[in-house]
C-alpha cells in the first residue's frame, strides 16, 4: 500500500520524507505549484501538465538546481496531453 490519494487543497498538505508528488491534468497555476512543493522540500514529483512548455505555471523548469530532470510520455490512448515531467532531487550536487 505505498500509494495514497489526498484530495484536498496542495498548498495544506504536510508533506513528508519518503513523499513523492504527483498530479495529472494540472491546470493553471497548479502544476507550477505541485513542482514548487516538491522543490521546496527536496522530494521527487512527476507532472503531467495541461500546458506542454518549458515554463509550468511561474516555474522555469530550466532553473530548478539540484534536480535530475526528464520527460517521458504515457500512451496518448489515454490522455493526448501526455508530457510527464519527472523530478529527482540529486543527492550529491
Amino acid at each position: 500500500d505505498n500509494c495514497r490519494l489526498i484530495n484536498r487543497d496542495i498548498r495544506e498538505l504536510n508533506v513528508e520524507e519518503g513523499y513523492t508528488i504527483s498530479t495529472i491534468h494540472a491546470c493553471g497555476d497548479l502544476a507550477g505549484i505541485v513542482i514548487d512543493l516538491a522543490v521546496m522540500n527536496g522530494l521527487p514529483f512527476s507532472v503531467v501538465p495541461c500546458c506542454q512548455r518549458k515554463q509550468v505555471g511561474k516555474t522555469n523548469l530550466t532553473r530548478i538546481i539540484g534536480y535530475q530532470l526528464a520527460v517521458d510520455y504515457i500512451d496518448k490512448r489515454v490522455t493526448k496531453k501526455n508530457k510527464v515531467i519527472i523530478g529527482k532531487p540529486i543527492t550529491n550536487f
